[in-house]
């Protein structure tokens, strides 16, 4: 058995089994981030939702208001029909504008500008994390051909002795 093989090969595994840890630690934290980067995304979409339609209403309401005061008193039935249209876009209107302070008070300071902020800053930690789960597989795919290489170059009477000091070195470390 060449000296420092089985030492080399531990330490190449134990270098395997950290980053592997260290990987599986970095899943979770994407994981969460995504969670929570989903949420704000699907708040700030519904958001915008709601204020595009409560511009489009308030704008066709307008115009509603606009056509009945343009209307001669001969017109009453388009008059009555404007009318209806006017209560239920005015109806409409109210419900959003109720559904836009439930969402603002779901949000700290009911401040949309800082969840929005929140979301670029968690979009960067997303990407940070990416970054170094990409380094973490590259460096894990490194000491997983490292570790091969050393492992190629025991003969093949040898490995038993190596195996079985390989075992010792791991005893050691468990004890010490």
């Amino acid at each position: 058995v060449k000296q420092g093989v089985p030492a080399l090969l531990e330490e190449l595994r134990d270098a395997m089994v950290l980053v592997q840890y260290q990987l599986l630690f970095n899943d979770g934290q994407q994981a969460s981030l995504s969670e929570r980067l989903q949420a704000i995304r699907n708040l700030t979409t519904e958001y915008k939702t709601i204020q595009t339609a409560i511009k489009g209403k308030t704008a066709q309401r307008k115009a509603l208001l606009a056509e009945q005061a343009e209307l001669s008193p001969l017109q009453f039935i388009r008059s009555s029909q404007i009318s209806q249209e006017v209560a239920t876009l005015t109806e409409d209107i109210e419900e959003l504008r109720f559904r836009k302070e439930q969402l603002l008070a779901s949000v700290p300071d009911g401040d949309m500008k800082s969840v929005a902020r929140q979301g670029k800053d968690l979009s960067a930690s997303m990407t940070k994390l990416e970054e170094q789960h990409a380094h973490l597989s590259a460096q894990k795919d490194k000491t997983r051909a490292d570790y091969d290489a050393t492992l190629a170059e025991v003969d093949a009477a040898d490995l038993t002795a190596v195996q079985a000091e390989r075992a010792a070195i791991r005893a050691e470390h468990r004890e010490g």
